[in-house]
């Protein structure tokens, strides 16, 4: 549903090439492998299914098994090819039972080495496809899954990186699983003094190092699922995303308060999914039908930040450009003095830029200044209103683009900021909320709700992570289910018999059967007629030219015979 690559108002997004590494061991179990194959196949179709540019343009999976090392080879990842992943994870499933070591003869460094190899050799190939599709050649990502212990799986796979050239690398991110999910804070808390290890036996070769980055999770689907959700996010750092605009500060320079952030979706916006529909509620004014529901239509309030929305891609019009925007700090206001029925649309969290093209005084300061704003928030229980688009209304038509206002509030992190849109004066509907009741409330109508209540399981807090909505499996099923269905179809179309186009036959005249026999093609004296198929009468609408690529598909499906006939009159040929 999404396209390889895309542009936001002139905006480049790059996802890297990503390929997955399998180290296929007796120590990995049934388990850890099903529970991997089904992550990554609900995220994959998760991703396939928004719309915009594609999240996860390009897709490998490889094992170190040596029966099986391309499982599903580096390629663009489109919803036709989903059955056939889905299809290459099913035989992980199953070869993870037969695999006794094919590699026992390599040590681990030589099994990492042969299948990195491998991954750059398909990287490699592919640039020419990656060109056609993007236009660029984008980095490789891979991820390294493995049951080892961090310690030693880290020294075997940097000895492997530095034998090979990481120069399209963008990152190495080795994986570990552990046995139980109690050993996962066990192992991150070594990872550190096994990387600074791994240095020290190999000063002389830093750019390995640079790019393996370690982690350990548990065996269970919400971190696997976690891990591939990375993919979605866009984490470079070309350009700052917004530019706050706070009061200048009197009290040194006079010179103006800007803040430069980055912007961190903190959910996917249900807007971009076939099924968006279902994350909203409509009354018969607003509901419209189908098209509401494949296509809904986002609010003039909204900051359409989405990284991947499909855009034009000519580069050239730099002016459309939105990057960064200007926000301009209008007032703060008590974060208890915020009703949550005027706050809608997809959340963002904004930190502090990590733009690359910036001066490194101008981060630190930006940092420092950016942390110290929010630990003012944070401490006087305050929320920052933001406006956008702060433009004079023109006398003659109007303003062109409305005004949209935003709220920052401080994370319980002390580390970030929510932005989300908030409402405007002109969206809001007259309510009325002094509900009458009729007389007074009846004890026996209390203790039935309360006992109502006692029944239901009681939260500290909402985690989203043990809701489980089941859109991934949905999606997956029905990527699977149009596919079958696409191939049902196309086999049917295959299997009827055609039946022949009936043509008009006429016999050749007798100036062409005279040709034949003195052995010359008198051209002048002979033409294309073109007639319909239910007149006998030759006709020639276009005198002596050569039928075009219409009047020949026309020929083709019998909507007009071309039959050979002789010139009646040769010498009106030129006037033609």
């Amino acid at each position: 549903m999404g396209e390889p690559t895309g542009r936001y108002n002139g905006c480049s997004f790059h996802p890297p090439a990503r390929l997955v590494i399998i180290h296929e061991t007796l120590l990995f179990g049934v388990d850890a492998i099903n529970v991997f194959s089904e992550s990554l196949s609900n995220v994959t179709a998760l991703a396939l299914s928004l719309s915009g540019a594609s999240r996860i343009p390009f897709l490998g999976v490889l094992s170190t098994a040596a029966s099986s090392t391309v499982v599903y080879p580096l390629q663009h990842l489109r919803a036709s090819s989903f059955p056939k992943l889905q299809a290459s994870l099913e035989r992980i499933k199953s070869s993870v039972l037969h695999t006794l070591s094919n590699n026992q003869h390599l040590t681990l460094t030589e099994v990492f080495k042969s299948v990195l190899t491998e991954a750059l050799s398909q990287h490699h190939e592919q640039t020419t496809t990656f060109h056609q599709l993007v236009g660029y050649l984008p980095q490789l990502e891979i991820l390294v899954i493995t049951p080892l212990q961090p310690q030693v799986a880290l020294e075997s796979l940097n000895k492997a990186a530095h034998s090979v050239d990481l120069q399209m690398v963008k990152n190495i991110q080795l994986v570990c699983i552990a046995k139980e999910s109690s050993d996962v804070e066990a192992s991150n808390s070594d990872l550190s003094d096994a990387a600074s290890t791994s240095e020290v036996d190999a000063p002389s070769s830093m750019s390995a190092s640079d790019v393996i980055d370690t982690v350990s999770i548990a065996p269970d689907s919400m971190q696997f699922e976690n891990l591939f959700k990375q993919w979605l996010q866009d984490d470079s750092t070309e350009r700052e995303h917004i530019h706050i605009h706070l009061p200048d500060d009197s009290s040194s320079s006079g010179a103006a308060q800007t803040l430069k952030c980055d912007i961190i979706e903190r959910m996917l916006p249900p807007s971009q999914l076939p099924s968006a529909s279902q994350f909203c509620l409509h009354t018969l004014t607003s509901y419209t039908g189908k098209a509401q529901q494949s296509a809904p239509r986002s609010s003039t309030s909204s900051l359409q930040l989405s990284k991947t929305a499909k855009s034009s891609h000519n580069s050239g019009q730099q002016s459309d450009q939105p990057w960064p925007y200007h926000l301009k700090a209008l007032a703060t206001v008590k974060a208890t003095g915020i009703c949550d029925s005027v706050v809608f649309g997809t959340p963002l969290l904004l930190r502090p830029t990590a733009c690359w093209k910036l001066d490194w005084e101008e981060l630190d300061y930006n940092q420092r200044r950016f942390h110290v704003l929010v630990q003012l928030l944070s401490d006087q229980n305050d929320a920052l209103i933001l406006g956008k688009d702060i433009l004079p209304v023109s006398t003659a038509g109007g303003s062109s683009r409305p005004m949209a206002h935003f709220v920052a509030m401080a994370c319980q992190t002390n580390s970030a900021l929510l932005l989300r849109p908030i409402a405007i004066g002109d969206l809001l509907l007259p309510t009325d909320s002094s509900v009458a009741l009729d007389g007074p409330v009846r004890p026996e109508d209390i203790d039935t709700m309360r006992s109502s209540l006692q029944k239901l399981e009681c939260l500290d807090a909402y985690n989203p992570l043990l809701m489980p909505g089941f859109l991934m499996k949905a999606l997956a099923s029905g990527l699977a289910k149009s596919h079958s269905s696409e191939s049902g179809k196309t086999q049917l179309v295959a299997g009827k018999k055609r039946k022949p186009i009936q043509r008009p036959v006429q016999a050749a005249p007798a100036s062409k059967k005279a040709n034949r026999e003195t052995g010359h093609d008198n051209t002048e004296s002979n033409r294309l007629v073109f007639k319909p198929p239910s007149s006998t009468a030759s006709y020639s609408p276009y005198g002596s030219k050569a039928p075009t690529a219409r009047h020949r598909l026309g020929q083709r499906y019998g909507a007009v015979a071309v039959t050979w006939a002789p010139e009646t009159n040769p010498s009106s040929k030129n006037d033609n």
